[in-house]
């Protein structure tokens, strides 16, 4: 298990995060205080993306393909701002889980995790 003691420090990512492989087993997690995501790709493709925190002290229990928060103690914040891409989107399918007493999606950024076939054409 995580375990979030007082002072659960901010997360924040102005950069790329990505799994270039598409790999179903592959995992990015971030979790902590709030987490404050500006301008950034996460990219998991085909994988799994976790984010959220605790705004108090508390376990978050840790198994092979999830994280479970405890009941009862308050969800930090999640906020996702400046075009923002947190993507799982690939042929095939991957998940993105959201724990969060708040969770802000503002200018232009987006939560992907659809499934899709690329389609090309040729001019004859």
């Amino acid at each position: 298990s995580l375990n979030m003691g007082g002072g659960n420090g901010q997360i924040n990512n102005f950069g790329k995060l990505q799994n270039a492989t598409p790999n179903q087993n592959q995992y990015i997690g971030l979790i902590g205080g709030d987490v404050n995501i500006n301008g950034a790709e996460v990219i998991a493709r085909g994988g799994r993306i976790e984010l959220g925190g605790l705004a108090a002290p508390g376990n978050i229990a840790w198994s092979e393909d999830k994280l479970t928060f405890p009941v009862g103690i308050a969800r930090s914040n999640v906020i996702l701002t400046e075009e923002t891409s947190v993507s799982v989107a690939v042929n095939g399918g991957g998940s993105i889980s959201v724990n969060a007493q708040n969770l802000n999606v503002l200018n232009g950024s987006e939560i992907v995790a659809a499934a899709y076939a690329r389609i090309s054409h040729k001019l004859i």
